[in-house]
């Protein structure tokens, strides 16, 4: 889960210009906004395979690693035989 929050933290620093993330941050607490959180969920898609809707990455609850931990059981979920 640890690359996860890494490779978040990256991506949060990268779409905000925010050279300081922390594990407690929020996107809007960083200045995100609804653009900068499409932004995101397109990247942690590219990176992750995980789709994400924007306005969860606007939710004022919805921490770096709270939402590493998302993308972490999602992307480690079964996948259902087809």
């Amino acid at each position: 889960m640890k690359d996860v929050e890494e490779k978040l933290r990256t991506i949060w620093q990268e779409v905000l210009d925010c050279p300081a993330v922390n594990p407690s941050d929020t996107l809007t607490d960083l200045g995100g906004d609804s653009i900068a959180a499409m932004l995101c969920a397109n990247r942690v898609h590219r990176e992750f395979g995980v789709t994400i809707r924007s306005n969860t990455l606007v939710d004022e609850s919805m921490t770096l690693i709270r939402l590493a931990e998302l993308i972490a059981s999602n992307r480690n979920a079964p996948t259902a035989p087809a």
